[in-house]
C-alpha cells in the first residue's frame, strides 16, 4: 500500500472512533436537568394603572428593578404582569409572568420571561446570556409554549421586549 492511501484510512479510522466517541458522550449526557423552582413569595402585582415600579406609555409599560440593577419594557397590551423576584442558586431570579386559563398550566400562571442575575464571579447560570458589567451577569429564558390564551404574545414580540433590557447602575 502507498503510504498517502495508509493516511488516508488512518484518518478515516481516527473519524469513525471521534464519532463514536461522541455519540457515547450525548447518549450519557443528562436529558432534562431540572432547573431550581423560581417561585417566590414577594410579588409585585404590577398593571397599567397602579405601581411604583412601572411607568407607562400609551403602548409600553417600563418596569425598573430598584435593587436588580435593571429595566425591562414590555407592551401594555400584556395587561396586568405579576413580577416575582426569587433567589436562584447562585443568584437571583425575576419572573414576568399572567394568570391564564390554560388546563395546561395548573396552577393558573404562566411565566413569559424570566430574567437571571448572577455575580460575574459565579460558575452556574441559568438561561442564555443577555449582558453583564463588572459586578454581575444577566440572562433570561422565556416559555417554550403560550398558553392558548396568550397566543397573541409571540417569540418575535419576546425577543422585541428582551431588546429593551438596559442596566440601571
Amino acid at each position: 500500500m502507498k503510504t498517502k492511501h495508509k493516511i488516508i484510512l488512518w484518518i478515516c479510522l481516527l473519524l469513525v472512533v471521534t464519532i463514536i466517541i461522541c455519540l457515547v458522550l450525548i447518549k450519557k449526557a443528562p436529558k432534562n436537568q431540572e432547573l431550581p423552582d423560581v417561585r417566590s413569595d414577594i410579588t409585585d402585582s404590577v398593571s397599567p394603572a397602579l405601581s411604583p415600579v412601572v411607568s407607562n406609555t400609551q403602548n409600553t409599560q417600563k418596569y425598573v428593578s430598584e435593587n436588580r440593577n435593571f429595566e425591562l419594557n414590555f407592551p401594555a397590551s400584556w395587561g396586568e404582569v405579576n413580577i416575582t423576584k426569587k433567589d436562584v442558586e447562585g443568584g437571583q431570579a425575576t419572573l414576568f409572568s399572567f394568570k391564564t386559563t390554560d388546563p395546561k398550566f395548573p396552577d393558573g400562571t404562566v411565566t413569559a420571561v424570566t430574567i437571571y442575575e448572577y455575580p460575574s464571579s459565579s460558575e452556574s447560570k441559568l438561561g442564555i446570556p443577555l449582558t453583564s458589567n463588572e459586578s454581575y451577569s444577566y440572562s433570561y429564558l422565556t416559555w417554550e409554549q403560550a398558553p392558548s390564551d396568550h397566543q397573541q404574545i409571540t417569540e418575535k414580540e419576546l425577543a422585541n421586549v428582551l431588546k429593551t433590557f438596559k442596566l440601571t447602575k
